[in-house]
């Protein structure tokens, strides 16, 4: 959810409670797939570009790699009760 401007007490503690399970998630995964995933989700650098800054054979391989990443946050995710946006489970 979109919090509102002037968000309430409630809705603050639950945003933060969602923010400290998905870092901790993060923190649990190996640190080429945190690696991943940031260079993709915050930075967007395209697959060729991670590849060649994670020594990585390809951007194919690049690709492959951040989508298991990905699917791997997911479930980590779910397992702890977050459902992301977007999430059609």
């Amino acid at each position: 959810p979109i919090p509102a401007r002037d968000p309430t007490p409630s809705l603050t503690a639950a945003l933060r409670e969602q923010v400290g399970i998905y870092r901790a998630v993060l923190e649990d995964l190996p640190e080429k797939q945190r690696l991943l995933l940031e260079l993709r989700l915050s930075d967007e650098l395209p697959f060729a570009t991670i590849a060649t800054r994670l020594a990585i054979a390809s951007a194919d391989a690049a690709r492959k790699a951040f989508h298991e990443a990905q699917a791997r946050l997911l479930v980590k995710l779910r397992a702890r009760g977050l459902k992301p946006p977007g999430d059609p489970a």
